[in-house]
């Protein structure tokens, strides 16, 4: 599926019995140009963005000046640019709230901040990499990027750790045990990677980068592709920046808290005066 394909899918999805039902708007996922991994990949021509207000008059006509361009890909790429899901740009949109806006729309279409290749997770035939100060969550094959998208982190940055993890389970259709949604049941979290302790990366609502309670919240049609994709012991790195990648993947992969507090401690070997004692106790 192209690009185009993947982004109207999205905006169609918008309004309907998934995004309803999950209190979910969408993103997605897209397959990319990429720059190398080191250097940051910026578009060289016109790539200025600015925060401003922009109306849909102005989109009219930027659709009117580049044929090539979709309205979608234009909510898409304001979605990526601000992480935000998609109906919170409309919403910012008619109201005239500022927006990150490019110059020119044309060369943010097939934009990423992430890296094309990672030498360091080559030898994982998939690995997911989730970048926290962008943030971004991104798909790789052998250390090649397959495709990306923005995501939003712990409320306070500190809620999702840095390490190197493996998915420990999935849940398609899990349910919250510590949170309730709006209506005081048990908040949905589908399309679910555990990565360690409560924390997953999951199917959520994105109305800005700093948004979760720790967990890795995803755009619905996003997680559902990493959902199907990502298998259990699938590599997980979560870094605090790109400037920290090797420097993390250095380091030995990180036991899951949880699993090495509940891990049961051996038992000692009894000497027989010990057993008469407890015996005699």
């Amino acid at each position: 599926m192209s690009k185009r394909e993947k982004l109207t899918r999205n905006i169609q999805h918008g309004g309907g019995a998934i995004a309803a039902a999950l209190l979910l708007l969408l993103g997605g996922c897209a397959k990319l140009h990429v720059a190398p991994y080191d250097l940051p990949p910026v578009p060289k021509d016109d790539s200025t963005v600015q925060t401003r207000a922009i109306s849909q008059t102005e989109i009219n006509h930027i659709l009117q000046t580049d044929p090539q361009l979709t309205e979608a890909e234009c909510l898409e790429i304001l979605s990526r640019l601000n992480i935000r899901a998609n109906h919170y740009v409309e919403e910012s949109i008619k109201k005239g709230k500022k927006l990150k806006v490019p110059n020119d729309f044309g060369h943010y279409k097939d934009w990423t901040p992430l890296p094309s290749r990672v030498p360091g997770i080559a030898k994982a035939p998939k690995a997911i990499l989730v970048v926290k100060d962008i943030p971004f969550l991104g798909r790789y094959e052998k250390g090649a990027l397959l495709d990306d998208t923005y995501i939003c982190i712990g409320k306070q940055s500190h809620w999702t750790k840095a390490g190197v993890y493996k998915v420990q389970e999935k849940d398609e259709t899990h349910f919250s045990m510590s949170y309730k949604d709006d209506s005081g049941r048990p908040a949905p979290m589908p399309y679910a990677l555990r990565v360690y302790e409560h924390v997953w990366i999951h199917a959520g609502d994105i109305p800005n980068e700093n948004c979760s309670h720790g967990c890795i919240n995803v755009p619905v049609m996003a997680a559902m592709d990493l959902y199907r994709w990502a298998g259990k012991g699938t590599v997980v790195v979560i870094v605090e920046s790109l400037n920290d990648l090797d420097k993390t993947l250095k380091k030995p992969a990180s036991t899951p808290p949880s699993a090495s507090k509940n891990k049961p401690k051996p038992k000692q070997k009894q000497t027989p005066s010990k057993r008469l004692k407890q015996g005699a106790a």
